[in-house]
């Protein structure tokens, strides 16, 4: 499986960034094509490709993606929000994703068709979470991503931003609201 992941260049590597290839990094490393990807806000010199990485390398990732989401905690809700002034759920997670170069849709059901499909059983941290706005509906109306996974358990935590609250972290699947609600699950990373 391809995982979406970064090749940072050290400055020993003097080809341009285009030319580069898996023999100029880590053995581990395989490159399998060409992605259009930015990290602008790390300020690193990088080279933007989809790659064979090692889990360690994604879940350095992932662990900036969670603690740069729990900054936004009390953000006030806005409709259409897309900013730290105030968001709606897409807009948070399109932030959030933005901050490690990815761009998600405008709206949670077009994010809800990007990545891969996750099994329920399966989640971890930046998997993001779909739900409808009524209990039994299938069309997705809210998305939130997942912040921890109790590895016993199953049950997560995950980070969204809500009408009432603002942006939180919630339960599922032990918090019933969302249990019925639940839709489905797709990994970015």
């Amino acid at each position: 499986m391809n995982l979406l992941a970064i090749a940072i260049a050290t400055s020993t590597i003097t080809a341009p960034v285009d030319t580069l290839t898996g023999a100029d990094f880590d053995p581990l490393v395989e490159i399998s094509e060409i992605d259009a990807l930015s990290l602008e806000n790390h300020g690193v010199l990088y080279a933007p490709w989809l790659l064979h990485m090692p889990d360690f390398f994604n879940e350095a990732l992932i662990g900036d993606l969670i603690d740069y989401s729990r900054k936004f905690t009390g953000t006030r809700y806005r409709a259409g929000g897309k900013k730290p002034g105030g968001f709606d759920c897409s807009g948070f997670t399109g932030y959030i994703y933005r901050h490690i170069g990815i761009t998600l849709g405008a709206c949670s059901s077009a994010q809800s068709l990007q990545g891969e499909p996750v099994d329920p059983a399966n989640l971890r941290p930046g998997d993001l979470l779909f739900f409808s706005r009524r209990a039994g509906n299938k069309r997705v109306g809210h998305v939130g991503m997942v912040t921890e996974v109790d590895s016993i358990t199953g049950h997560t935590r995950f980070i969204h931003a809500t009408t009432r609250n603002g942006v939180i972290e919630s339960s599922y699947p032990s918090d019933p609201y969302y249990r019925a609600r639940f839709i489905s699950a797709r990994r970015i990373l």
